[in-house]
């Protein structure tokens, strides 16, 4: 949407790192990925929320990565999350990566004025407008 996959490409390539993409990807395909130690990034990008990405397929939620990832190595780069954001969950890649101040994300809901402003405002430089989110935020009571 609006040239997130450039902006993707351009994050990955200016530290050497190659890219692929997976159109209308499916939950079967970020499972398989995740067992692949060739690729240690990963973006996912669409409708979703802090804790669940909207794959071709269904919804996937932090507890099925959680899942998947059981005994599988975990990656040594960035889980990126180009969806819709809020302030309190598990975030989606929580179990997926080492270092979770490589997990980014948003913390609120993206209108598409604010997409196209993260990508290429002023005041914040491309997808390193997104902010980490590699903690859980627990619900308060109202």
């Amino acid at each position: 949407m609006l040239g997130v996959k450039g902006a993707v490409a351009r994050f990955f390539t200016e530290r050497d790192i190659s890219v692929d993409y997976k159109h209308n990807a499916r939950s079967d395909d970020l499972k398989k990925l995740l067992a692949d130690e060739a690729y240690q990034n990963i973006v996912v990008i669409g409708h979703g929320e802090r804790n669940k990405w909207c794959a071709r397929d269904g919804t996937v939620y932090t507890e099925d990565l959680d899942e998947w990832m059981n005994g599988l190595p975990k990656k040594k780069g960035y889980f990126i999350q180009f969806t819709c954001g809020d302030k309190e969950g598990k975030p989606l890649g929580y179990s997926v990566v080492e270092d979770r101040s490589k997990i980014l994300g948003y913390t609120k809901p993206v209108h598409l004025g604010d997409r196209f402003d993260s990508l290429w405002g002023e005041s914040l430089k491309g997808i390193e407008g997104l902010v980490n989110i590699n903690e859980e935020v627990l619900a308060h009571p109202k």
